[in-house]
Formats: structure tokens, C-alpha cells, sequence
């Protein structure tokens, strides 16, 4: 025998008129819903708990004697967890980045269904044309860096989270743009929003950049600046800065005015005769002919100076 019914107002149901026999309920879930696990009552009461399976929506077999009434049949459903996602970026989005910058993801998430989602997978590449920054992840990330893998063992409803790291740009891109997208969850992926900067080449290619320490002919302090560029276009000349700090915002310009660009690239160098005693960072900017400042390349650090002994005569009668 076979009978179909609908659940009432409260989920109440029924099966009349049945004879006696061996009978299998089955369950239909709801869209967004999903049926909780069976006979797990913390107080053993049967009719408190779900009686189906949590794959199949079915009961076990149920037998039935002549005139009996069972009224402990039921299924336990759970709304389904529902992520959205979305991605900024430091710089924003439709910036232009060069080789050497720094850009910075977010993927934030929400769970907004009522009830908590579990084992959460966040996924996030870092793009063609970038490298990882290793230890940029914020928390660290489960694995990585290809791609960058998160876990999160549950999403509270209604809570935001969200998981950050940085790049640095190395190259072109083969799109000649940077492209980034995350995915959260599974079953189904949410896919954030895509995150894009365009590629400005650079008028140079730095081979290199260090700062060194020494002295001058009166035994003052000072510290050169060498910088090694491969090729020039379009560069009309160089400016030195130094700072405090390895954060490009502590520094300024140090070097007068512009140093002129050969036009063929080199070996360049600058001394700063007016240096601290303590640690300093150095950066070289790029002066284009239209009068564009490409961001500084760097920072070059160099240590803080010794402190030498001073020996004082004697003095006798």
C-alpha cells in the first residue's frame, strides 16, 4: 500500500485507515532546508527527535498491529546555511599597479540563514603577474600559496568574517591586467566579486638597489646609494628619499633636485653625506619626461653606525 500526505500548520500529518503490516515514511525536504540527524534526542523521548535519514529523507521499517496509533513519526529539517561573499583590495580596485607594488585582498563573508554553517572552505589565488607574500595571511591560511586555502569550522549566522593577504606585483600579466576572484563554501561555491588592476609597465627595469655606509674624507658619516638599471625609456632622471621607517610614507626627498638619466640605463649612485646615525631606509623615484613620478623603488636599508670609542690624552704635573 502506498499514500501520499501534506504536513498541516505546526508540521502535523496523518495516515488513516491503515491496515496492519510493515510501513516506510518518507520524507520530501523543503528547498533550502536539510534534514537533521536522526534519533539523537538528549532526552530519548521519540516523538522529540527526527526519525529520517539524512540522505535519503526515509524511516526504518515501522510495524504496525491491528487498531495501533503511532504518533512519533517525524523528520527534523534545518534551514540550509546561505553565504554571500564579496572582495576589496588595497589599492581599490581599477588602480594601476607597476612592478614592485603591493596589493593587499580581503574576501569578506556572511552567513545569513538562521542556522550555523560548518567547515567552511575559503579559496584565493594570488593572481598572474603576482607573488605571494609569505605570512601576509590574516589568519594564516590552512595551506597554500597555490592555491591559498582557509577552513573555518563554523560561520555564525549573521556574523561577518573575512580573510586578507598580500601580493607583490612581479611581471605582466598575460592579460595585461591582474585578475582576482575568491570562492567560499562548498555545495554550492559562492564566488566573490572580481577584483582588477591594470598594469602600467614601468619606463625601467631595476636590476638592483643598495645603500652602503662609510665615511668621508674627514672621517664624517655617510651612506651611497647604487642603483643598477638595465634599460631607460622615457625617464627623464632619478630622485633619492630616505626615511626612518621601512614604510614608504616616513620618507622624503633628499637628493637636490633631479638626477639625470643617461638614457641607455647603468650604474647610478648618490651620497647622502647628511645621513642619521640610525637605521635609514632609502628609495629611488623615476622622473618620466612628461614630468611623472613613478612610485619609489626600494626600500635599500642600511644600519645604524657604530659607536666608536674616543680616547682623551693625559694630562700630567
Amino acid at each position: 500500500m502506498q499514500a501520499t500526505t501534506s504536513t498541516a500548520n505546526g508540521g502535523f500529518y496523518t495516515f488513516t485507515n491503515l491496515a496492519p503490516g510493515t510501513y516506510v515514511v518518507s520524507f520530501t525536504l523543503p528547498a533550502g532546508y536539510r534534514f537533521t540527524p536522526k534519533d539523537v534526542s538528549a532526552n530519548s523521548q521519540d516523538g522529540l527527535d527526527s526519525d529520517a535519514n539524512v540522505v535519503t529523507g526515509a524511516t526504518d521499517p515501522i510495524v504496525l498491529a491491528m487498531g495501533e496509533v503511532n504518533l512519533t513519526i517525524d523528520a527534523g529539517v534545518l534551514e540550509l546555511p546561505l553565504l554571500v561573499a564579496s572582495k576589496s583590495s588595497v589599492p581599490n580596485t581599477g588602480s594601476p599597479v607597476r612592478i614592485g607594488d603591493a596589493i593587499t585582498y580581503t574576501v569578506w563573508f556572511t552567513n545569513i540563514a538562521q542556522t550555523i554553517a560548518y567547515n567552511v572552505p575559503v579559496s584565493d589565488t594570488a593572481p598572474d603577474g603576482t607573488d605571494y607574500v609569505p605570512g601576509s595571511a590574516v589568519p594564516p591560511n590552512v595551506s597554500g600559496p597555490s592555491p591559498l586555502t582557509w577552513n573555518f569550522a563554523q560561520v555564525q549566522p549573521g556574523m561577518p568574517y573575512s580573510v586578507s593577504f598580500s601580493v607583490i606585483v612581479t611581471g605582466v600579466p598575460g592579460s595585461g591586467t591582474i585578475l582576482n576572484v575568491a570562492f567560499v563554501g562548498n555545495s554550492p561555491v559562492t564566488e566573490t566579486n572580481e577584483i582588477v588592476h591594470v598594469f602600467v609597465p614601468t619606463a625601467i627595469q631595476l636590476l638592483s638597489l643598495n645603500a652602503i655606509r662609510g665615511t668621508d674624507a674627514l672621517g664624517a658619516p655617510t651612506v651611497t646609494v647604487v642603483w643598477v638599471v638595465a634599460n631607460e625609456s622615457n625617464t627623464l632622471g632619478y630622485r633619492v628619499l630616505r626615511g626612518a621607517t621601512s614604510e614608504r610614507a616616513s620618507a622624503s626627498v633628499v637628493s637636490a633636485g633631479v638626477i639625470a638619466a643617461t638614457g641607455n640605463g647603468g650604474t647610478y649612485a648618490w651620497v647622502d653625506a647628511s645621513s642619521p646615525a640610525g637605521r635609514a631606509y632609502y628609495w629611488v623615484e623615476e622622473i618620466e619626461l612628461n614630468g611623472t613620478t613613478v612610485t619609489g623603488y626600494g626600500p635599500a636599508a642600511v644600519p645604524a653606525t657604530a659607536l666608536r670609542q674616543v680616547y682623551l690624552p693625559t694630562l700630567m704635573r
